[in-house]
């Protein structure tokens, strides 16, 4: 929660999910592809930020091993 009471976060809209450890929300989406013979393959994929309130605010690139970085905002 990020204040009062029925407060939602921001990213549980858009399907986010938090890491309380870490503060890094993810949105986890499928990509599919198709394959030369038609076939079709899916695989779930990661997107991960920083949530706001743990965002680095000394210009520095966050880097998480596997995930796609975001420039601050």
């Amino acid at each position: 929660m990020t204040g009062g009471e029925g407060d939602v976060p921001w990213w549980v809209e858009y399907g986010g999910v938090q890491d309380e450890n870490t503060g890094v929300v993810a949105f986890p989406t499928v990509i599919t592809t198709f394959t030369a013979d038609g076939a079709m393959l899916q695989r779930l994929r990661c997107l991960r930020r920083p949530a706001p309130e743990t965002r680095r605010t000394d210009g520095a690139a966050e880097h998480t091993a596997g995930a796609t970085a975001y420039p601050h905002e």
